[in-house]
């Protein structure tokens, strides 16, 4: 149906945004790439927000497009900084190949169930207000750990 189309837009849209950041990452800065990926978030999700009091579809498949644009990288981004972490934290002991394995392990079943409950979200509630709760709270607390620990993440090292 139309939601399932508009469901696969989203997806493809957090796809083509992987894309396209993956090539930024060898010659822009992880910060900008950050702060370039938040930003596509919050002028998505400003987007789905219904300001005239009525929620208008075009505005909302566009902002939930451009947010999952920026989401997918970000989310991606996250992954490589963890990682890294872990190899700088660990890489002095014998427990760094076990990590490994288990931080690739746990992500992905993220990355498979992550769309599948999107999807799921927006089949269950086709106005789209429980998915975009979720996702703005998932984003909020993403951000929160962000800021609180911003210096240890991205310290030069990391980069």
């Amino acid at each position: 149906g139309r939601g399932d189309d508009v469901a696969s837009g989203i997806l493809v849209s957090g796809v083509i945004g992987i894309a396209v950041f993956d090539p930024l990452k060898k010659t822009q800065p992880l910060r900008t790439l950050i702060f370039l990926s938040v930003f596509l978030v919050l002028l998505g999700f400003s987007l789905c927000f219904p300001w005239k009091g009525r929620m208008d579809i075009v505005s909302f498949t566009c902002g939930c497009c451009l947010s999952s644009f920026g989401f997918l990288p970000l989310s991606n981004i996250a992954n490589d900084i963890v990682s890294a972490a872990i190899v700088k934290v660990y890489s002095e002991h014998g427990e760094l190949v076990w990590l490994q394995l288990f931080w690739s392990m746990t992500r992905l079943p993220a990355r498979a169930l992550g769309p599948l409950a999107l999807i799921l979200a927006l089949d269950l509630d086709p106005t789209g207000i429980t998915c975009f709760l979720l996702l703005t709270s998932i984003s909020f607390i993403a951000l929160v750990i962000f800021f609180v620990f911003r210096q240890s993440l991205l310290s030069p090292d990391l980069q």
